[in-house]
């Protein structure tokens, strides 16, 4: 039995890091997507924790400056006001912030997650693809805790592209990439997503929800009563304000204080978010909806009970990275030998029909 040294010296100084083991998952999934084991029709994404091997308790505290950028919707916003009337709002000035980190003296690349702990923990992120056929993970990525999946993914899918040649038709995902700027870039790849709905907590009478407000016109909405809702101004903060004549509120049952009149504020990408409701209540959407836990939530079961991945044994994104693919390399190498097998007792489960097979 080798020492362990011997081992980190091979993987490290002889193999050359992760770039080795991201060619060498590539070219199995190539050898695997001949074969046919592979689909491209449905795809399904999402991310899992790994807690770094970093003591919590033990963090450097620094700050870094950054700089704040003028909002990117700036330009959408002074096209809808200039459209009804309204003085364009004018860019601020760019102004450079202070930025508190926590960071581990041990490990500089992990940041702190509170997803499991409301203290924090220092861990990474994998992002994963994983195919709706087989199950195969066809995409991993490792990122410190701080970097949400819907920044990952468009990097992902464009990645798949190049390696398969298409992208897939749908794809399945949870609410944590609920996002109008990521749906955008989804809906560009002419891709069909199912996203499930991320619950804004908002102060609203159950019976007066800004769902249940019907559109009359594109300036024009009416509350559950009736009641006439007109355009008035759209913020800095990228939401439509309507608001209804002055009094029209007054003895509603549904207001929130007698005598103050409702505000109905609607995202500068509310279209966006209804043409992705269509898509999560059509039936392809709730079809979608059902593979999501059967697929990429069972591979990351596996990886945490059978492989260890729960945890990160070593420290550095780089050196967590060729951790994460040696272990999807495995599950998938497992996936396609049992398959193989049954290839050899007449059972061809592959993406297509094969016509004429023993």
């Amino acid at each position: 039995m080798p020492d362990h040294s011997t081992i980190s010296k091979f993987l490290s100084n002889r193999l050359g890091g992760p770039a080795f083991w991201q060619e060498l998952f590539c070219d199995h999934l190539r050898a695997i997507d001949q074969e046919g084991f592979l689909s491209h029709d449905i795809w399904v994404a999402d991310e899992t924790e790994l807690k770094a091997n970093a003591n919590k308790r033990k963090r450097e505290v620094y700050y870094t400056q950054t700089t704040v950028q003028e909002e990117e919707n700036l330009e959408f916003i002074n096209e809808f006001r200039e459209r009804y009337g309204k003085k364009p709002l004018r860019a601020k000035k760019e102004k450079n912030v202070l930025k508190r980190v926590n960071q581990s003296p041990v490990d500089a690349d992990a940041r702190l997650s509170v997803k499991h702990e409301k203290r924090g923990r220092f861990a990474y992120f994998e992002h994963r693809v994983v195919d709706a056929l087989h199950n195969f993970i066809i995409a991993s990525e490792v990122t410190a805790a701080n970097i949400p999946g819907h920044q990952v993914l468009p990097a992902q899918l464009d990645h798949l592209r190049e390696l398969f040649g298409r992208y897939c038709t749908e794809i399945a995902l949870d609410s944590g990439y609920y996002n109008a700027r990521f749906i955008k870039k989804i809906f560009s790849r002419k891709i069909f997503a199912y996203i499930a709905y991320r619950r804004i907590p908002v102060k609203e009478h159950p019976q007066c929800r800004r769902t249940q407000f019907r559109r009359i016109k594109e300036d024009l909405y009416a509350c559950p009563c009736g009641v006439p809702f007109y355009y008035r101004t759209t913020t800095r903060k990228g939401s439509h304000e309507f608001k209804p004549p002055k009094g029209s509120c007054q003895g509603c049952p549904f207001a929130k204080k007698p005598g103050e009149d409702r505000v109905l504020r609607l995202s500068i990408h509310q279209e966006t978010y209804n043409e992705l409701r269509q898509q999560r209540l059509s039936l392809r959407g709730k079809i979608l909806r059902s593979v999501r836990p059967s697929t990429v939530e069972l591979s990351f079961a596996h990886s945490k009970e059978l492989h260890g991945l729960r945890y990160a044994r070593y420290r550095g994104v780089q050196k967590v990275k060729t951790q994460v693919l040696m272990t999807a390399i495995i599950q998938n190498l497992k996936k396609w030998a049992k398959l193989r097998s049954l290839q050899k007792i007449g059972l061809h489960l592959t993406s297509h029909i094969i016509e004429g097979s023993v």
